[in-house]
Order: C-alpha cells, then structure tokens, then sequence
C-alpha cells in the first residue's frame, strides 16, 4: 500500500473517532437572554443581601464594643470615686475648703480647675453643703462637694462631661453611687449605704 494512502485512512478514522466523541456527550444548553439576565439580577440580589448583612454586622459588633467600652469606663471610674471617697474618709481631709455658703465654695475651686463647678445649696432637699475638695478621679482632677445628710457625708464629684445621661446607680462594696450628666458637667454622687452604716 501507498504511504499516502496509508496516512489519508488514519487521518480519516481519527476524523470519524473525534465526530463520535462529540455526539456522544449531551449538548450543553445555551441560555437566552431572559435566562442570563435573571441570572444576573439574583446574582445582584445575594449580593445586596450579603453587603447588608455584612453592614448591620459591623454595626452589631461597633455597638458591643462601645457599649463594652463605656461600662469598663464606668466601672473604672467608680472605683476611683470609691477610692477617693474612702481616702477622703480615712485621712480626715475630705473638706479643704469648709463653708456652708456656695459664694465661697465655688470661687475657691477658681485657678485650682480649668472649669468651674456647679454647687448648689440643697438644704431644703435635706443635704447640708459642709464646703470641698478637689481630687484625682479617671485621669483628670475634679471638684468635689461634699454635703451631710444627718450623720452621713455625701461626696458629689464633679467635672466636665458631654451629653445628657439619665441617673445610672450602682453599689459596689457596700456605697451607694449614682452618676449622670447634665448641662456640659458629669455628676458622681456616693455615700455609705444605709445598710451598711
């Protein structure tokens, strides 16, 4: 047999041999317009839907985090109010400025602070103004007023905060705490627990 007959049967069974494999497997079928553009708007939808939940994601876990912040933040500055309280007790100085008349307790605490306490006489609600102090209260020094209520000394202690809170209480190690903010100023308030005394 001729060579170049041999090679033209070769090339025409392996010609046969590929047209056999293509009709073997199942054609694939090719989407139209309507089909592809459905595709694409539930492709857009499952996107949208995972990029909100994505975002309300980071919102929850923004919210945790400051929520987690300020209680630390406030559990850490009640200590310091308790401990300063304690001290003032303990020492026997919780007043450095006595008086009973805010006209001379607030002007004190001028060029001692770089801002000017609120002191208000409360003899009528049944706290006595005993006069102040300043101490050293969540990194920064405050104004402390110290009043008596019959045989108890309350120490208000207070300084420069935004925003208005309502009064939050607490009572850690037998004290009686309530702190909130009013008017640019944060208010911590502690005195023994009747329970206590």
């Amino acid at each position: 047999m001729p060579r170049a007959l041999i090679y033209r049967v070769r090339a025409r069974i392996a010609l046969e041999a590929a047209e056999l494999d293509l009709t073997a497997r199942p054609a694939l079928p090719v989407p139209n317009r309507e089909v592809l553009a459905g595709a694409r708007s539930r492709a857009r939808g499952h996107g949208y839907a995972s990029a909100m939940i994505l975002f309300a994601c980071g919102i929850s876990v923004a919210g945790a985090l400051s929520w987690s912040r300020s209680a630390n933040e406030r559990d850490l500055i009640t200590r310091d109010v308790v401990a300063a309280h304690i001290r003032g007790l303990l020492q026997g100085n919780a007043v450095q400025v006595a008086s009973l008349d805010t006209h001379t307790v607030k002007p004190w605490f001028a060029g001692r602070l770089e801002f000017t306490p609120v002191v208000n006489d409360l003899t009528a609600e049944g706290f006595r103004l005993a006069g102040g102090r300043l101490d050293y209260v969540g990194g920064r020094r405050v104004a402390v007023l110290i009043y008596m209520r019959q045989l108890h000394q309350v120490s208000v202690f207070t300084w420069p905060g935004a925003g208005e809170v309502s009064p939050i209480r607490a009572a850690p190690d037998g004290f009686n705490v309530v702190c909130w903010r009013h008017n640019g100023m944060a208010f911590w308030a502690i005195r023994i627990s009747p329970k206590r005394s």
